[in-house]
């Protein structure tokens, strides 16, 4: 736990240890700073559903007590975690993290009614999990009934936040070229443009020779775009820059010294 900056990470399966050693820590800081931001991070492949309810719970007190939750995930937020991560009132994922959704597992043994008492209150907490699914987010009861029946449904990032699971999504990779790839684009369109450019020149040169007159308008027009085309580059250039590759690189591909960012 980050204790300065109110930041719990709950890194193993919800079992009654984890749940109560991080309850235990809410509620210092909540003593600390009864109005302080909190901030939960699951890496957790889930565990017991009774178990985490009661974290939920605690998780809607003190939101009621005037806390900010921030709950978030990295890796995953599997079963029971990823109900957890829709405790906090803004919830974010990490890139490369993966929430999972699937129906409640039990295991029953006895004489039939205790079977079948089971199997009912097994059916109740599924509506309960559905219910905190439908109201956080975009989902649909039928579309979870759908997508989590006898398997386990696993959502990305990207889609998660699509379907309003989480507010953000963190940790975003930049894609960055290789040098050498980049210097191949970069010639590449330039050497089209050069190509372009004495085209158009002499396709003018020959229409003004045969009607023996000055260069039309669309001929400025077709220069114009090309000049837009490089105008284009230049904003590629810039993006690919901001994506600190080297200037030099991009100035050897344009002939072109380019100020090193600050």
């Amino acid at each position: 736990a980050d204790e300065e900056n109110f930041l719990y990470r709950f890194g193993s399966e919800v079992n009654s240890s984890s749940v109560s050693g991080c309850m235990k820590r809410l509620t210092e800081w909540h003593r600390l700073n009864p109005k302080c931001d909190i901030e939960i991070i699951f890496s957790s492949p889930g565990g017991s559903i009774i178990d985490g309810f009661e974290l939920f719970d605690f998780i809607q007190h003190l939101r009621n007590q005037g806390h900010h939750i921030t709950t978030g995930t990295l890796g995953m937020a599997a079963s029971m975690a990823g109900i957890l991560l829709q405790a906090g009132d803004t919830r974010w994922i990490g890139q490369q993290a993966w929430l999972m959704i699937h129906r409640a597992a039990f295991g029953a043994y006895g004489k039939t009614f205790d079977v079948e008492d089971e199997l009912l209150f097994v059916k109740r907490i599924e509506e309960r999990i559905i219910d905190i699914f439908t109201t956080r987010s975009d989902l649909t009861k039928q579309k979870i009934k759908r997508n989590w029946d006898r398997k386990d449904w696993w959502i990305s990032a990207d889609q998660a936040l699509d379907l309003q699971l989480v507010d953000e999504v963190r940790a975003v990779a930049r894609l960055l070229l290789g040098h050498a790839r980049v210097e191949r684009l970069v010639r590449d369109l330039l050497a089209e443009l050069e190509e372009r450019l004495p085209r158009v020149d002499r396709d003018a040169g020959r229409r003004r020779g045969l009607r023996g007159e000055a260069a039309p308008h669309d001929d400025g027009l077709q220069l114009g775009q090309l000049v837009a085309d490089r105008e284009e580059l230049v904003e590629l250039l810039l993006v690919l820059h901001d994506g600190h590759l080297p200037a030099a690189v991009l100035g050897d591909a344009i002939g072109v010294e380019l100020e090193p960012q600050s």
